[in-house]
Parts: structure tokens; sequence; C-alpha cells
């Protein structure tokens, strides 16, 4: 995003000048010690991030009073525990959202992956998530295949679609964070993998997970998916997960 730069820091913005040629490691600092919030803004919009657990008050309330000047829409990005990134189209969207998490920062996360099962119908489900649960067909470009192991009781990725979900944010390596068995995310994510198969009928789920990416900073990720048992030439048993990021409703703060 091209534009405006400021940073706001204990409840009123900075001079310019203090911002010139700043480096990661001390905007980070500024974030999370200084409770400093920045502000980006430009014809394509507005950001504002800043760190849930620093002093950051004084500055968010500034940022909130100055938000009727912000071109739109307005994206909030907040630090806890990971990277969130939420869009608001109106300002008093974004104020209240912000007001929302002003009011929850003492919230600490015990867990870093959510998953909850629903019920498709009513629900706002991405296109191809949708065809695939009306008409029971899934393009392996689309999906990764996992395979139970008998020896280790885990799942493992055992094939991924070039068009996957996990494809484009992490390529096609089975041992990206993603793909690796046995971590917290994993033992989340493959619990319904086992109903699935002792049901032997798909589930839809909405999940919500900190997710390493390759550039190894931490970033809460929403997506639902689908997941169906796979019939196997091998015998093996094993499922296929299609996943659109996407709206969810799994609400932390």
């Amino acid at each position: 995003m091209q534009g405006q730069r400021f940073w706001i820091a204990g409840g009123r913005k900075l001079p310019d000048s203090s911002i010139e040629h700043i480096l990661d490691d001390v905007e980070t600092e500024r974030f999370n010690h200084d409770g400093a919030v920045r502000v980006t803004t430009g014809p394509l919009g507005t950001e504002i991030k800043w760190s849930v657990f620093s002093p950051c008050f004084g500055s968010l309330y500034y940022a909130i009073k100055w938000l009727p000047a912000a071109s739109l829409p307005i994206v909030l990005r907040f630090y806890l525990s990971g990277w969130f990134e939420e869009t608001c189209f109106t300002v008093a969207e974004a104020v209240n959202r912000i007001e929302q998490v002003i009011a929850k920062s003492e919230l600490h996360l015990t867990k870093r992956t959510f998953v909850e099962e629903f019920d498709p119908k009513g629900k706002m489900l991405p296109p191809m998530l949708q065809k695939i649960w009306q008409e029971h067909t899934i393009l392996p470009e689309n999906s990764v295949d996992c395979v139970y192991e008998e020896q280790s009781r885990k799942f493992r990725v055992d094939r991924i679609g070039a068009q996957s979900t996990i494809a484009k944010l992490y390529g096609m390596s089975p041992v990206s964070y993603a793909c690796k068995s046995g971590n917290s995310y994993d033992e989340v994510v493959s619990e319904a993998y086992t109903h699935v198969l002792r049901s032997g009928k798909p589930r839809y789920d909405h999940v919500l997970a900190a997710l390493r990416m390759p550039d190894n900073v931490v970033h809460w990720v929403p997506y639902q998916r689908i997941v169906v048992p796979r019939e196997n030439s091998e015998h093996l048993m094993s499922v296929s997960v299609v996943a659109e990021i996407a709206k969810i409703e799994i609400s932390l703060i």
C-alpha cells in the first residue's frame, strides 16, 4: 500500500522525521515495547497496525479520532500470538472493531488452532466448496490427500494438489509447516479425519489457525474446508481435504 505513513505513540502523532529509514527490528520494538500504532494511508485505502498486548490504548484512541480522514477500506492488522488482518469498509465499522479489540486486550490464547464443524445449510460457502458439497466431486488439483499410518498412528500428507490452498501458501513440499505431522496444528486439524473415516460421510468445518508462513511470520488464517473419505487402490485409510480461505464463524477477539 503506497502513500503517507506515520506513527502514533504515547497518544500523539510522532514527527514524520522520526520514522525515516526504520528497520524491521526497530519497528517490532516500537509495536511491542513502545505501544506504537502505525498508520499507512493512500488511494487504495488505510492500514492501522499495532500489537494488542503493548501499552497502545492512548495511541489507538488517537487513531480512532483520526479515522474520519482515512481512505477506505480500512485494514486492521494486529498482533495476538500471530497477526490478525481484518478489512472494514466504513469508518464506523473500523472504530467499533478497534474498541472491541481494546475491550478484550487482556485475552491470552492457550490454543493456536480452532476447528468447528457446521451444517453447510445456511452458511456462506466459497463457490468451489459449495459445488463439492452439492456434486460430491473433488478435483485432484484442488485437494490434499492424507493417509493414516498404523505405525505412527498419525495422518501423513500423501499428495498436494497444485491449485490447493496449501500449495498456494507453502508450495508443493509435503514437509512444509502446514504438512508436518505431530505438531499442535496437525493434531487439531486431523482429529476430523478419523471421524470422517468412521462415518464414511463428508464433513464441513471452519478453521482458524496461527500458521508460520514461509517468511517465518505467524499469521492467523481463517478457512473453510470439506473433508471426505477417499477410496484408495492400496486399501489405505485416507481422506481428501479441500480448503479455501474465507470468512468463518469462529471469533476469538
